[in-house]
């Protein structure tokens, strides 16, 4: 249990000072709506405010009522406590599963925080995926990224792992 809340805190931590420093970098020194190419025209930074959810959809729509701060705010808190709950229960050593739930409980707490300062979440990777859906993807941040990647892993764990044989087998 103490390796598992190590585990937890230290990189959930190292995950929320990432995409805050970043986002900090990208306030202070790129101009609202301004571009700076960092590999050509497919990767540049773009400093935009996201006040919506994940690639602009907008979420909080489903409960016109509440804030957009508050919606996400308890969005959020039942994400994290899912999140939580899944990693309490992953088996001991559990790498597979356990390093995907660091990520996206940070990245979670990442936008969770911007959304509590700043009421929307600094937004500011901008890719182009030439012949892809779109004409450039969404803006996005290390936050995004975390949960994006986490949730990946998680998908891919859970097709890949051989589930347990039931242990109450007939006799015969």
């Amino acid at each position: 249990m103490k390796r598992k809340l190590i585990l937890l805190f230290s990189g959930v931590g190292l995950l929320i000072f990432l995409d805050q420093l970043t986002k900090y970098l990208v306030v202070k020194h790129i101009a609202y709506a301004s571009s700076i190419p960092i590999i050509g025209d497919y990767v540049r930074f773009t400093f935009i405010y996201n006040e919506n959810g994940v690639f602009g959809l907008k979420l909080h729509n489903l409960m016109p009522f509440l804030s957009v701060t508050v919606f996400f705010s308890i969005f959020s808190f039942i994400a994290a406590a899912v999140v939580l709950y899944m990693y309490f229960k992953t088996k001991d050593r559990d790498w597979k599963s356990e390093i995907p739930l660091v990520l996206i409980l940070g990245g979670a707490a990442g936008n969770f925080i911007d959304r509590i300062r700043l009421g929307r979440v600094v937004d500011f990777i901008d890719c182009d995926f030439p012949d892809f859906i779109s004409e450039r993807f969404p803006i996005y941040n290390v936050a995004d990224s975390c949960i994006t990647i986490g949730v990946f892993i998680l998908i891919i764990v859970s097709l890949t792992t051989k589930k347990d044989e039931p242990t109450d087998k007939p006799a015969g």
